[in-house]
């Protein structure tokens, strides 16, 4: 489905030179730690939107471009479960969850 970016320096090995640039690669370690910060010190929960939304925010700043995709799922006693992540490229910048593709995607958010 994807790679999931480490909020350290370990995304420079798991993304290759080929991917993507070393400019942007330090923008979106910067952009996920920032974003993994707020939500372990933040004196509220911050749901999986707010950091998904945050986080575009703060890419398109740095003119990257990022996909904020929406999706739903039922559990196993029927009710109804939603959840944000967004991505540049194959790549998590939040939201990664091992069951993503239990989700039906509702909405996909790309540049504007």
């Amino acid at each position: 489905m994807g790679k999931s970016i480490p909020p350290d320096s370990a995304i420079l090995t798991s993304i290759s030179e080929n991917d993507i640039s070393m400019e942007s690669r330090e923008k979106l370690i910067r952009v996920k730690t920032a974003v993994a910060r707020c939500n372990r010190y933040a004196p509220w929960n911050t749901e999986c939107l707010t950091q998904a939304l945050t986080a575009k925010q703060m890419l398109r700043r740095r003119k990257l471009n990022s996909l904020l995709i929406i999706g739903f799922r039922k559990d196993g006693k029927g009710e109804i479960g939603g959840h944000a992540w967004l991505k540049v490229g194959p790549y998590f910048i939040t939201g990664y969850r091992p069951d993503l593709d239990d989700y039906v995607i509702n909405g996909q958010f790309g540049p504007q």
